[in-house]
């Protein structure tokens, strides 16, 4: 599907204008249009929204953007969150905005309601494109799903923000060094991953019982993830090579999950 997360925004309420200014009385188009999405009647919001003048949507966008940005609006009920979802949607197509608008708008809103809708986050490593399945603790590489790095086989690094472990850029797998070991083969690097918080927020709450969208308040999803490979000096892998594997491994585990 090419956008997901329309999925969010099919109308499922058939409460018109009329009901709706005598339920909440006189209001401005602003709250006619969210009162309208919120009660999930987004066909009749859109066109609230098609009456506004293009100085109003761009005031609008400003404000969404700037002001009350979307880590806001994830403090919200659901319904006001995805009303303020569509209002991004529509002021978009409207195709009206400000270069500063533009610029600022990191479309998380999107990144968000992707992942709601079950879209697994992407990770870029060395230019190969992996999907992050925190639940079964795995990279999955996309154009070769039996391609796959074990998270459970990285250790969690010094600063407890990210996975490392020694990674073949080769056959893009996960290597392991042996004991003693004073050199290592060519496409070998230390690959660096960012930890779960940053890897699938909405996994993590899920897995904890938390509430997803709030959660991802403090916690964003992202959709720029990236892996870092380094090169390895000659005191990191003494280090590395005078643990056992195995050992290394387990000590990950334990600390980093």
């Amino acid at each position: 599907m090419k956008n997901p997360e329309d999925v969010f925004f099919k109308s499922e309420s058939q409460i018109s204008p009329l009901e709706i200014v005598l339920k909440y009385g006189k209001i401005n188009p602003w709250e006619f249009y969210f009162r309208l999405a919120e009660h999930k009647n987004f066909e009749a919001a859109k066109a609230v929204f098609e009456r506004w003048d293009d100085d109003l949507v761009r005031r609008s966008d400003a404000f969404l953007v700037t002001r009350f940005v979307h880590s806001e609006w994830a403090k919200e009920e659901r319904k006001v969150y995805l009303a303020h979802c569509y209002l991004m949607r529509l002021i978009r197509e409207r195709n009206v905005r400000d270069p500063f608008a533009l610029e600022n708008d990191d479309q998380e809103d999107i990144a968000t309601l992707r992942r709601l809708a079950g879209i697994l986050p992407q990770i870029d490593i060395g230019g190969t494109a992996y999907h992050v399945d925190w639940e079964a603790r795995e990279l999955r590489e996309i154009a070769n799903p039996a391609g796959k790095i074990d998270i459970n086989a990285m250790e969690l690094n010094y600063f407890k923000d990210g996975y490392e472990a020694l990674y073949n850029s080769a056959d893009r797998q996960l290597y392991a060094v042996q004991a003693g070991s004073t050199e290592l083969p060519p496409d070998v690097f230390l690959l660096h991953i960012p930890y779960e918080m940053e890897l699938d927020p909405v996994a993590v709450a899920r897995e904890r019982g938390l509430d997803d969208l709030a959660f991802t308040n403090g916690h964003p999803v992202r959709s720029n993830l990236k892996g870092y490979l380094w090169f390895v000096d000659q005191a990191t892998l003494s280090q590395m090579s005078s643990q056992p594997q195995d050992e290394a491994q387990a000590q990950g585990r334990r600390t980093g999950r």
